[in-house]
């Protein structure tokens, strides 16, 4: 089974909505998992119905919530914590209840043209960003890896096998212990957890043939600039090697950028209200 876990909010409706239309357009044969990341997603779900289910109607899409995926054991750490955090939780407690590998995207991940998310490889590893070092530094003592592991980058699309996730959580003593422990970082990634225990598990991995070229991001420019460029933005959509644009959300606050960006987006053909 394909399938890809979304893990939204109310304030990443707008990406949200331009990503729902491009996997529409772009995206057959799979499941599509969504995580509503709002204790209370009652008015979430009305806007979802109303303005991004119609164009998913040729895919399988299941919609989670607090209410019916996860117990009082994975909400009560996170309960101070910011969406930053728990999104990364639930990108990892999705695997207790599948058991099919599943592509992470961020609702800055847009498709530009058909893709096969299958082909979808890790990237290259490094040493860990140094916002990350603290957190990495814990988790290798914990596990008593090796404390020079390089590490997958923090970047969707993102594939993730379950059956790693549960030897991750097995590793502390069970995924109530893990969430308590992640919680406890300012900054954690899940990513790198997932890709530390990973290399425990598979020793296949290869720099050979890594997929960079189907990404292309863009964090350069900024709303509040008068002269914002959208070349780079014109020239990945006509890359016919790119098949996801990442335009990060703190750049696309601005109406006005966001309404001449939807003029660009091959994929756009409703309104948004």
């Amino acid at each position: 089974m394909n399938q890809i876990l979304i893990v939204t909010c109310n304030r990443d409706r707008w990406s949200f909505l331009q990503q729902c239309r491009s996997i529409g357009k772009y995206l057959s044969n799979n499941r599509v998992n969504i995580v509503v990341n709002e204790f209370d997603s009652s008015d979430w779900m009305v806007w979802f119905k109303e303005h991004c289910l119609g164009v998913l109607d040729q895919l399988d899409v299941h919609v989670y919530t607090y209410d019916n995926f996860f117990d009082v054991f994975l909400i009560n750490p996170i309960l101070n914590k910011s969406g930053w955090i728990s999104q990364q939780v639930f990108k990892l407690v999705f695997a207790l209840v599948t058991e099919h590998p599943y592509l992470v995207l961020d609702t800055k991940n847009w498709l530009v043209r058909p893709t096969d998310f299958n082909s979808y490889q890790t990237l290259a590893r490094r040493p860990p960003p140094l916002i990350f070092l603290e957190f990495y530094q814990a988790l290798v003592q914990q596990l008593k890896l090796k404390e020079d592991m390089l590490c997958c980058p923090e970047v969707t699309p993102y594939k993730i096998d379950p059956k790693i996730v549960i030897k991750l959580f097995e590793q502390f003593g069970g995924v109530d212990k893990f969430v308590n422990w992640f919680c406890s970082f300012e900054t954690p990634s899940e990513f790198i957890a997932y890709d530390l225990i990973y290399q425990q598990y598979d020793k296949t991995y290869t720099t050979e043939n890594l997929n960079w070229v189907k990404y292309r991001s863009i964090y350069n420019w900024t709303a509040d600039d008068p002269n914002v460029d959208y070349t780079e933005i014109i020239k990945a959509i006509a890359d016919p090697k790119i098949e996801v644009l990442t335009i990060n959300r703190r750049f696309l606050e601005d109406q006005k950028v966001r309404a001449y960006v939807e003029t660009l987006l091959p994929f756009n053909k409703y309104s948004y209200e």
